[in-house]
């Protein structure tokens, strides 16, 4: 429906102003205890636990995100 594409729209235009805020004043700052893709592995870890995924399945999907889709036996 349009109002959900509306709503989409300014959530999906809020979380990039946030991101880029983040980027700027804490990465590209000087003082960042952490980079950013540890960072976002901690987010992603978080909202998968909190999604209630089993270990195993986190265990898959990391998988599945860390390699590139070839498993060499071409």
């Amino acid at each position: 429906p349009e109002d959900w594409r509306d709503l989409l729209g300014r959530h999906t235009e809020e979380v990039r102003r946030a991101a880029e805020r983040w980027r700027t004043h804490y990465f590209a700052s000087g003082a960042a205890t952490v980079g950013p893709r540890r960072a976002a592995a901690h987010h992603v870890i978080f909202h998968w636990n909190r999604g209630r995924l089993s270990t195993a399945r986190q265990c898959l999907l990391t998988e599945a995100l860390a390699t590139d889709g070839h498993d060499g036996t071409d």
